[in-house]
């Protein structure tokens, strides 16, 4: 899309055409550190043996393997992992009469 060795075009007009800021053109993602992975590993591992664990178990769990983890950085990692604790949901009220009827 941008090329940086466009003789004709500087970086800062080639974004303005693309409607995309300079700074995404520099972006460079940072990886994930070690210890990030190594958690992933060990709540992929045990969140296939117990799907219902929420933040709380897991961040207990966690401790118990010596990995120091509070119950909001397991949220994120669920997030970034894509997964979420099994749980009844809640269910319709059957109670309240069809507004339709």
């Amino acid at each position: 899309m941008v090329d940086p060795k466009d003789p004709t075009l500087s970086i800062v007009k080639q974004c303005i055409l693309l409607f995309i800021s300079r700074s995404g053109v520099y972006y460079q993602p940072a990886s994930e550190s070690e210890l990030d992975l190594q958690i992933m590993l060990e709540i992929d591992k045990y969140f296939t043996l117990y799907p219902f664990y929420g933040t709380r178990r897991m961040s207990d769990h966690l401790k118990e393997k010596g990995y120091h983890v509070g119950r909001k950085a397991i949220r994120s990692y669920y997030i970034k992992m894509g997964i979420g604790a099994i749980y009844p949901k809640k269910k319709p009220n059957t109670s309240e009469p069809n507004k339709e009827h």
